[in-house]
């Protein structure tokens, strides 16, 4: 019994962060900490009903997403500056977002409803 009680105490201890703290456990890079989010809601201007399947694309870069079933989209890990979104969905209209600008670290909610052709 002694035994058990001596190596769960020690079990404890080891994954404590007083155990790890001479472990090589660093913070992350300060470019980790001021990376954005860019995130929204896609929804028929006219009726407000979410549109999943959404395409929904960072102008002049190869970042794209699709809405979900509610019609949120998300791009995490976005440096700072300035963006030009895109979206694109069957029997509406192509629609931009033009001049999105995010500060290091700062993240940006958008809601924007499109238009049937």
């Amino acid at each position: 019994m002694k035994q058990a009680i001596f190596f769960l105490v020690i079990s404890l201890f080891l994954a404590s962060p007083a155990a790890r703290a001479g472990q090589g456990v660093v913070d992350p890079p300060a470019e980790a900490a001021a990376t954005c989010q860019l995130s929204g809601r896609v929804a028929d201007h006219l009726t407000g009903e979410s549109l999943p399947g959404v395409l929904v694309r960072i102008e002049g870069t190869e970042k794209v997403a699709y809405t979900d079933f509610e019609g949120n989209f998300c791009f995490a890990d976005l440096p700072g500056g300035e963006y030009s979104l895109s979206f694109e969905y069957v029997s509406y209209r192509k629609t931009f977002q033009r001049s999105l600008r995010l500060e290091p670290g700062q993240s940006k909610a958008i809601q924007l409803g499109l238009a049937k052709i």
